[in-house]
């Protein structure tokens, strides 16, 4: 029976038997009408690109560029992150008119700093799929766009409430993304930390954890202003610091799920920059040099790496689709891989490349 509907030939019986869901008819071609997500109740944290200016009034943001629209990008951001970051990717010139895309605003984090963060990343993605939801029912079978392509990106944690919500679309609706975009992290059977890393992570104060893998955090830990109770400070150490575990303490089995769609994997290739030197023995600057050997307990990268993932961990992500796994290596760090040029371009010439947008 899961023969039959792997390679598709189930009936709608067999399938409801097995608790999925038939999946959509052919997408007949056309336009899509560009979404406006935060006046509805259950999409108001998932804001498109013709939503910035009402969602961060504050900003002086250009109209952006949005027109006969083919294809849906759906992105979630990692630990630490918001929507506002992600406002130079969504009116990126290298990305085209006709993709529109929304970003999910996590609890505590940006516009929803005041919510409480939830306990567990699946409770996270539980409430990003609830957003998507509402948009891709109508993508579904009977749906008003039943059939119309669409696409999911993920940065580092992103990339796994991604896989969360994409086998959850594929379960409720029987839709699945033309592609997956993951973007620096390793595949989802991969545990960033090493037991020690995690062990320094959930210290009542993760001085020693933050020097190496966050040094900006560091910094705010011994700041004045921490004390202040009308900054920000405190949320935002304790907000890296949840994220960061509930990253940690979440994994998906290998073969728990087989996407039938091309993956496509981001890899900052600046993160192995101290690695190298190492290698080469080139003398690191005190402070750098502090980074590397911390970082070099914290992350499973090897105890001669400071990367944030292995080299292989990328790779690996081609373990969890049917389909195609492409690798991209970008010269960018882990935070700055989501704005560089070259990661939009590439996404660009990918959508591009698929017949499924075109008419």
């Amino acid at each position: 029976v899961q023969q039959r509907i792997d390679a598709g030939e189930a009936d709608a019986a067999t399938l409801a038997a097995r608790g999925a869901v038939e999946g959509p008819g052919a997408w007949t071609g056309g336009y899509l009408p560009p979404m406006r997500n935060i006046d509805t109740e259950l999409r108001r944290h998932l804001p498109s690109k013709m939503d910035l200016r009402q969602y961060l009034p504050t900003m002086q943001l250009a109209d952006p560029r949005i027109g006969g629209v083919r294809m849906r990008l759906f992105i979630f951001y990692g630990a630490g992150d918001n929507v506002a970051a992600w406002v130079n990717f969504l009116l990126s010139e290298d990305l085209p008119d006709w993709l529109d895309m929304a970003v999910f605003e996590s609890p505590g984090h940006g516009q929803r700093k005041d919510e409480q963060i939830p306990d567990s990343l699946a409770d996270i993605s539980a409430e990003a799929y609830n957003a998507v939801e509402d948009v891709l029912k109508h993508h579904a079978r009977g749906g008003k766009y039943e059939g119309a392509p669409f696409a999911f990106a993920g940065h580092s944690m992103g990339t796994q409430v991604m896989v969360e919500v994409a086998m959850r679309a594929k379960r409720s609706l029987g839709v699945e993304p033309a592609c997956l975009f993951a973007m620096e992290r390793g595949a989802p059977h991969l545990p960033l930390y090493t037991d020690e890393g995690h062990r320094l992570l959930c210290l009542d104060e993760p001085a020693e954890f933050f020097e190496g893998f966050n040094p900006m955090i560091h910094k705010l830990m011994s700041s004045p202003a921490r004390k202040d109770p009308k900054k920000d400070v405190e949320r935002m150490i304790r907000m890296w610091q949840k994220d960061l575990r509930l990253s940690q303490e979440h994994l998906n089995e290998l073969g728990s799920h087989i996407f039938r769609c091309d993956i496509h994997v981001f890899r900052a290739v600046r993160n192995f920059h101290m690695d190298e030197m190492s290698r080469q023995g080139q003398k690191l600057p005190a402070e750098m040099l502090r980074v590397h050997e911390i970082n070099c307990r914290l992350t499973t990268s090897g105890p001669e790496s400071s990367a944030c993932w292995a080299w292989q961990s990328y790779d690996d992500w081609g373990r969890w689709t049917a389909e195609r796994c492409m690798t991209y290596n970008i010269d960018a760090d882990h935070v700055t891989v989501k704005l560089h040029r070259d990661t939009a371009r590439k996404i660009a010439e990918v959508l591009a490349a698929m017949p499924i947008h075109a008419s």
